[in-house]
């Protein structure tokens, strides 16, 4: 937000208003797509002014928690030179107390049925995050969201997520990322040496991402095939005791 804009009262709430309608619905890492949690949160907080039930100072300190860390974000212009708006994430407790605090109603299993969508989609989003080098965060400056120049921002990451999902290089550095591949990794590297052939391969990621992916090689093979059973041995016994309490 420039403070030499604002020259009047008029000037504040409109670029505020601009500035609220971006962090809610813009490419970059809008909440709306990305973070529905906090979405639904702000949402609530706004019709919890007109709740009766809850005391006045209530409604106003739940209303200045979520404004408090918009204005950050208003500040900063920016989301923070990371996946999401990261200075929002501190809300995503409060949002869940919330929700869960909320009286079932036609109006709930919407904002259900929409936070299970959205959230898949988030989920997916960081997956394929830095993927490709249309999802990746910019190493050079550019125009933000904002309209501010900065460095490691993406404002058209939501079409780069949706581009990717049909790039077949883009599932190859997510695997090539994965707990799976540094198994695969393990096991044959005992019979044949994968990392030239991977070197060689035309990952659609910039030069330092390409490079991050060869340090991971180098990594994985300090890694012994033992040391990888021993991880996923542990994984089996979590996850079947976390299976055995939901049957009991």
């Amino acid at each position: 937000m420039n403070l030499n804009e604002i020259n009047n009262v008029i000037d504040f709430f409109t670029i505020n208003i601009q500035i609220l309608f971006k962090i809610l619905f813009a490419q970059e890492f809008g909440i709306f797509w990305f973070s529905p949690i906090i979405f639904i949160g702000f949402l609530t907080s706004i019709s919890f002014l007109k709740n009766k039930e809850l005391n006045y100072l209530t409604r106003i300190l739940i209303m200045i928690v979520f404004l408090y860390n918009f204005g950050i974000v208003a500040v900063w212009s920016s989301t923070a030179s990371s996946y999401g708006f990261r200075y929002l994430f501190s809300l995503i407790p409060i949002s869940l107390i919330i929700f869960y605090s909320l009286e079932k109603n036609i109006l709930l299993n919407l904002m259900r049925k929409y936070l299970i969508v959205f959230s898949l989609f988030g989920l997916i989003s960081i997956i394929f995050f830095e993927s490709t080098t249309i999802t990746e965060l910019s190493t050079t400056t550019v125009i933000n969201t904002f309209g501010k120049e900065d460095l490691y921002s993406n404002p058209t990451y939501l079409l780069g997520i949706l581009r990717s999902l049909f790039d077949v290089s883009a599932y190859a550095k997510i695997f090539a990322s994965s707990f799976l591949f540094l198994l695969s990794y393990s096991i044959t590297k005992s019979f044949i040496n994968l990392k030239p052939i991977i070197e060689n391969l035309d990952f659609n990621v910039s030069d330092s991402q390409n490079q991050k992916i060869i340090e991971i090689l180098d990594l994985y093979d300090e890694v012994s095939l033992v040391q990888v059973l021993i991880i996923l041995l542990f994984m089996f016994i979590f996850s079947y005791i976390v299976t055995s309490k939901k049957k009991i």
